[in-house]
This record gives C-alpha cells, structure tokens and sequence, in this order.
C-alpha cells in the first residue's frame, strides 16, 4: 500500500467518525426530528419513510414559508441521501448528494454532503474519487 492511500484512508476514518455528531442548532420541526431520532437509532428504513413523508408535504404546501420545514430543508434533503446510504441505496444516495451539492446552500451543508458522496466512492472501491470529491471541498469537513 502506498503511503499516499494509507494517509487517505487514515483521514478519511477520522473523519467519519467526526462526522456523527447530533444536529447542530435548535431544531424548529418535530416531524425533522422525528426522523432524526430514528437515523440516531441505526433504524434508517423509518427515519427515511417519515423525513420523504415530510419533505413531500413541505413542497406540496401552497406557502412553503410558513412550514415548519423550511429552516432546514437544505439539511433535510441532504439527511435523505445519508439514510439512502446508511440504507445501502447507494445509487439513490449519490443522487440526492450530487443535488444538493449543485443547489445554492450553506458551505457547512455542501462540506457534510461532499464527504457523504467521498464516502459512497470509498465504500465502492473508488478511492481516487473519494479523494477528489474530498480535495474539492471548499470548507473543512465539519466535526
């Protein structure tokens, strides 16, 4: 192995175990928590059943504004490809990471989901992409 993929892999261990942190911040949508508290049980089958029930219904309100949802809709699409993942739909996870990647949301929230899809590449066997979806990322992974 050479001491360029070991230093990889060695960061890459670190930083996912950085990355199971709780949510940050006060959360202002009991059916987003909901969901959480399911993901934070290892039990992602249900906590991606509740948090698609959620986000379907936020895009389906007539003032998206006054939903509950709203102060974390970015984190919460970003939440559906991580229990994709965690779910092992690996296809769907990297698709719904990529979106949120392209879409116009906080650098917090694009390092998080850049380090999901670095972890897909990885768990494929695709460690040159895991690396440079890692070495693209504009802010540092967050703990």
């Amino acid at each position: 192995m050479t001491f360029r993929r070991a230093r990889f892999i060695g960061l890459f261990a670190i930083a996912l175990l950085a990355s199971r942190s709780s949510f940050a911040g006060e959360l202002k949508d009991p059916y987003f928590g909901e969901a959480l508290y399911y993901a934070y049980q290892d039990r992602y089958f249900e906590a991606l059943q509740r948090l698609d029930v959620e986000i379907t219904q936020h895009y389906g309100v007539d003032e998206r504004d006054l939903d509950s949802l709203v102060h974390h809709i970015d984190h919460a699409e970003f939440s559906v490809g991580d229990f994709e993942l965690h779910y092992r739909m690996h296809l769907r996870a990297g698709r719904a990471i990529r979106a949120v990647l392209e879409a116009d949301i906080d650098e917090q929230v694009r390092a998080k989901a850049a380090f999901r899809l670095a972890r897909i590449h990885f768990q494929k066997g695709q460690a040159d992409e895991a690396a440079g979806v890692l070495a693209n990322m504009a802010a540092p992974i967050p703990s």
